[in-house]
């Protein structure tokens, strides 16, 4: 009879830990793609400013602009790394370094989101480093695990029923 009641306990948490996975609650990482949304000005105006990992501004450094996979303008940074292109239109645009490239949402005047900044800031060979996943860590990746943690869950719930020393729960 105990462990009857364990093993409807273990396949309760077994539901609710599929039904997470079905909602896309996963331990797993998930890849998303960094868009970075902008208003442009006037004209078609974006600004920006690049600068290095310690932010300090990068002069004379090339800023390509590309819509899908055709380069619509190039541009050098001025001696406070800050740069210009006028004549663009919404839309999604590489905006790009020779050390990388930053995919932004260009929105036309008065169509952006409150969310969108007003510039783009670009960092030269900038290493990204995404802080969602413990990955690195072996021990904090294992308890990110649902199926160990639902393990748990079951053991924790098991062993003091197995340790009830068969009294049952009216108390005969």
């Amino acid at each position: 009879m105990r462990t009857g009641k364990a093993m409807r306990t273990f396949a309760g948490l077994l539901c609710l830990q599929l039904a997470f996975s079905q909602l896309g609650w996963s331990a797993e990482p998930q890849s998303v793609p960094l868009l970075t949304d902008v208003r442009l000005h006037d004209g078609g105006l974006l600004t920006g400013q690049v600068v290095d990992g310690a932010g300090v501004p990068s002069a004379d450094a090339t800023v390509t602009v590309a819509f899908g996979n055709q380069p619509v303008a190039e541009t050098q940074t001025d001696s406070k790394g800050e740069f210009q292109v006028r004549g663009l239109r919404g839309g999604v645009h590489a905006v790009a370094l020779e050390s990388g490239v930053a995919q932004c949402r260009l929105w036309a005047p008065g169509t952006a989101p409150p969310k969108a900044g007003p510039r783009v800031l670009l960092v030269e060979n900038q290493e990204v480093v995404r802080g969602k996943s413990c990955a690195q860590h072996k021990f904090a990746h294992a308890l990110s695990n649902p199926w160990l943690l639902m393990g748990v869950a079951a053991v924790a719930i098991a062993v003091p029923v197995a340790l009830n020393g068969g009294e049952s729960e009216s108390g005969s």
